[in-house]
């Protein structure tokens, strides 16, 4: 037994020694290999403690890289949680295969000129999938909430209800293009035609309140959220599948609460 060596291990580090990494330090590629081959709390460890670390007033961090995308060495400037960040990314990206195309925070390591790139190229593929998104929602309003149009009869129940369905969810072009059609209008679009059988399929084509088969309504509980029937969520609470006698019914029980009120 060594008493010496368990005062030292039992006392807490000087976080203010030189000999630990200091602000404005140079953290080269040797060192990077020693903090990247232990655990986050002891690489933490290797700093000096930053509430009281005063030295070159607070300047950056300096840490030696290699670019893993294009191999070039470089030099990133960050503050201590940047710097963490950095090493342990180092770490797991050495320790885990996948992580390199499945952890986004691979980019950490990248130079200024990759990063950039890759911005430059993200930024080109989000104008693309906005355009196309334009283009598809101007050409399903176009096709399918227009009341002259309809679906082909060979057009299956099921394919109807994939072609309307959850397409835009919360969209408000879509919304500001159901309510500008009057009701009768409405009733004759695809669009409906969609969220109709939706609704059919999901009651199993039977009256949800009598369990009846045959001819079926497919009747608006509320029109708070007209507009965005195609959301299934919203049909699901909205609307109602109900045969011809209790679709009477449901009407003349709303006349006479409106008599009523």
């Amino acid at each position: 037994m060594d008493k010496e060596f368990i005062k030292l291990a039992i006392s807490p580090p000087n976080k203010n020694d030189r000999r630990l990494i200091m602000h404005g330090d140079f953290i080269d590629s040797e060192l990077v290999d020693i903090l990247c081959s232990v655990s986050s709390p002891n690489m933490v460890k290797a700093f000096a403690d930053p509430r009281t670390d005063t030295s070159l007033s607070k300047t950056p961090y300096n840490i030696e890289l290699k670019c893993p995308n294009c191999g070039e060495p470089f030099v990133r400037e960050g503050n201590r949680e940047t710097i963490l960040k950095i090493l342990k990314t180092t770490r797991n990206s050495r320790r885990d295969t996948h992580f390199w195309w499945c952890n986004r925070d691979i980019e950490l390591l990248w130079c200024n000129k990759c990063q950039s790139e890759k911005e430059e190229k993200d930024r080109i593929e989000k104008e693309r999938i906005k355009e196309e998104n334009e283009a598809f929602r101007n050409f399903y309003i176009d096709q399918y909430l227009n009341p002259n149009r309809s679906f082909k009869p060979e057009i299956r129940p099921y394919e109807r209800i994939a072609t309307i369905m959850d397409k835009f969810k919360y969209d408000d072009v879509v919304k500001k293009a159901v309510t500008s059609l009057n009701y009768y209008e409405f009733l004759n679009t695809p669009y409906w035609e969609g969220v109709r059988q939706y609704k059919l399929k999901k009651s199993e084509y039977k009256c949800e309140l009598c369990g009846k088969s045959g001819i079926l309504n497919v009747h608006h509980k509320t029109y708070d959220r007209h507009g965005m029937e195609h959301i299934k969520n919203v049909a699901d609470k909205d609307l109602i599948v109900l045969c011809k006698d209790c679709h009477k019914k449901f009407h003349e029980k709303l006349i006479d609460n409106r008599k009523e009120n």
